[in-house]
């Protein structure tokens, strides 16, 4: 589970990222190429890994605390980053884990 918290914190970490980057809107093509080949990608393979964790990661109560805060976190980027695929009208990339 470690790795799949590490993985998981590193991807919506980048995803905020490139949410920060579009949100500065220096350059509406550069930002769309963010949005399609980042965000499109990346957005459903988050949902896959906040959903195994949710179900499966067992904490103590300071993990109970950066739980809480995580799940914020990813909730926030989540809602932005359709958001933003919604306004350029890309829509996500289906995700599907290979060993699921």
């Amino acid at each position: 589970m470690t790795a799949v918290l590490h993985a998981q914190y590193s991807y919506t970490y980048v995803s905020a990222l490139d949410i920060h980057i579009i949100n500065a809107g220096t350059d509406a093509e550069r930002d769309r190429q963010i949005a399609a080949g980042s965000l499109a990608w990346n957005l459903p393979k988050l949902e896959f890994g906040l959903d195994a964790i949710a179900k499966y990661v067992t904490v103590d109560e300071a993990g109970t605390d950066f739980m809480k805060g995580f799940y914020a976190w990813s909730e926030r980027i989540l809602k932005d980053g359709y958001s933003i695929l919604e306004k350029f009208q890309i829509p996500p990339q289906p995700f599907e884990h290979p060993l699921v």
